[in-house]
């Protein structure tokens, strides 16, 4: 089991994208959250790897308690004013869209398949960034 561990991935947060099944097919939003969701999980079998463990050691279900952190990045094509803005807001709490709940939900679909038997979700914090990464404590 994996427990007391700060687990850093180098990836844009994304939110949870809900869709129909016929949009499944034909929505461009649907297979960039797909492609997202691999993405996370290549680099978490990664992590999990420069930790010492052996991907097939690592079960997601034993996960029980997990601290999630967000940074969302500042807007790359902005006015002065505006970047200069978003800069004095760095690591302060983002407050705009996507929402938290939604970025949790997309994190937690790209590694399991089930996550029920997930019982805490401590500190969970959306904050701004000069560039997006999530930050797990498991």
């Amino acid at each position: 089991m994996i427990d007391g561990y700060r687990i850093y991935l180098d990836i844009e947060p994304m939110g949870a994208v809900r869709t129909t099944q016929k949009q499944m097919f034909s929505d461009k939003r649907y297979k960039k959250y797909q492609t997202w969701k691999d993405d996370i999980l290549l680099l978490w079998i990664a992590e999990i790897i420069k930790l010492g463990f052996k991907p097939e050691e690592f079960k997601f279900d034993e996960i029980k308690s997990i601290d999630f952190v967000v940074t969302v990045p500042n807007g790359k094509h902005l006015s002065k004013k505006v970047k200069q803005e978003r800069e004095d807001r760095i690591g302060r709490p983002h407050q705009i869209k996507p929402d938290i709940d939604n970025m949790l939900k997309a994190f937690m679909d790209a590694l399991m398949k089930e996550d029920s038997h997930v019982h805490t979700i401590g500190r969970t914090r959306k904050v701004w960034g000069e560039h997006g990464h999530i930050v797990v404590v498991i």
